[in-house]
């Protein structure tokens, strides 16, 4: 019998329930209602389902001594990379490729809005103001250079999706590998100074990890093509925060969006807010009504697997980070 262990924020309806039972019949469930209670009832736990935000900070193989496996509702696993679970042989599997969807939509979005100026309009809108000729402006994504980093399922996705309004891709991996055919050259990320230059629109796509922390510093940041945009559905902490700000002050970038940042929830007093050529969403790109069909699914499939002593899927490399 395995005890599955669900986080406060995981709610599972009879559904949900039959259909893990489906994959493995001999499971039982137990809820946490909070933080303390769910430290308590590690004790007794072979599975632990979660959220990131719902995972004990101070994890420790003491705190859980029967756990066997880990699943996030996440792609990314950063808040899970603690000492305590890194050299631990829990097997910690993620939810990633159920974002590509919505996130490749939601930067599209943001592009978009940029290109034809949706954002300026809505705050004149807002305003009760009319100002047909501030417009001029305005322009098309048809013939624009994008820069997609990191090419993991979204990445790959939003690539695809960009490629169909006439840009020209440019996309960037850890390391090398096949080019897929809508991608029109590909470069290793030793060689991402050399690509930005060129680039009108930067997104950012790759994981979190010590290597990418502040990936994009003052550096780089102005490396970046003069009047281009940058869009981070990534993680906060690829971009330094304060350099961003400073670059677009200075209107040497264009635009940012923005749907993560270096503190969540941002800070009331973060300049960002206040930035007429800022796109803010708060950590949402990865929103829709099958987000959770989507990442049980993946968990049912590797519960059937687990039980049956398989090789699972969606396997995080803890010393990678990802």
């Amino acid at each position: 019998m395995y005890k599955i262990l669900l986080s406060p924020r995981i709610k599972l309806s009879g559904e949900n329930k039959g259909k893990m039972r489906s994959s493995c019949s001999d499971i039982e469930f137990a809820q946490s209602k909070d933080a303390d209670e769910t430290k308590s009832l590690l004790k007794d736990a072979d599975i632990f389902l979660t959220f990131p935000m719902d995972f004990p900070k101070d994890f420790s193989e003491e705190m859980a001594p029967k756990l066997k496996w880990i699943h996030t509702m996440s792609a990314g696993v950063d808040k899970f990379m603690v000492p305590g679970l890194v050299h631990s042989d829990i097997i910690l599997t993620n939810s990633s490729g159920i974002h590509a969807i919505p996130i490749s939509e939601h930067v599209l979005g943001m592009i978009l809005a940029f290109e034809r100026n949706l954002h300026i309009s809505r705050d004149y809108q807002n305003r009760g103001e009319w100002h047909r000729f501030a417009f001029e402006e305005m322009s098309e994504l048809d013939g624009k250079t994008v820069a997609v980093i990191g090419l993991g399922e979204i990445g790959l996705r939003t690539a695809k999706l960009l490629k169909a309004f006439g840009t020209k891709i440019i996309a960037v991996k850890r390391t090398a590998g096949e080019k897929p055919e809508f991608i029109d050259e590909l470069y290793t990320q030793d060689e991402l100074g050399g690509v930005l230059p060129a680039s009108d629109y930067v997104i950012i796509c790759t994981p979190y990890t010590k290597e990418t922390h502040h990936m994009f510093d003052s550096a780089k940041l102005k490396k970046m093509k003069e009047g281009s945009i940058i869009i981070n559905i990534g993680r906060g902490g690829i971009i330094d925060e304060k350099a961003l700000v400073e670059e677009l002050k200075k209107k040497r970038l264009k635009g940012a969006g923005l749907d993560v940042f270096e503190a969540e929830p941002l800070p009331a007093d973060s300049p960002l807010y206040g930035m007429e050529n800022v796109i803010l969403t708060p950590h949402v790109s990865g929103y829709t009504p099958h987000y959770a069909d989507r990442a049980l699914g993946i968990f049912c499939e590797n519960l059937k697997l687990f039980a049956g002593n398989n090789r699972m899927i969606n396997v995080v490399d803890k010393k990678e980070g990802y």
